[in-house]
């Protein structure tokens, strides 16, 4: 079960896919990263977009119980 494809709305259900192609492209990951980290940037925008995820996150906890947990870890 992937949370943020299958219980999450527009933008939140590309979040998946955009790491996908920040991992292929290191110089955007960087920027994006050094993007956000002003407090004055991160601070506000967390608070914005916090009441709407919350909501979110509170559609999809019924579907967690139903959820078979895995662990990835970079061990072979």
């Amino acid at each position: 079960m992937d949370i943020w494809s299958h219980y999450t709305p527009y933008p939140f259900n590309q979040i998946p896919r955009s790491y996908s192609f920040m991992v292929a492209h290191p110089a955007l990951w960087k920027f994006n990263y050094y993007l956000q980290q002003p407090r004055w940037v991160h601070v506000p925008t967390q608070r914005m977009w916090a009441p709407f995820v919350s909501r979110q996150a509170r559609a999809c906890a019924p579907a967690l119980p139903r959820a078979t947990p895995f662990v990835l870890t970079g061990h072979a």
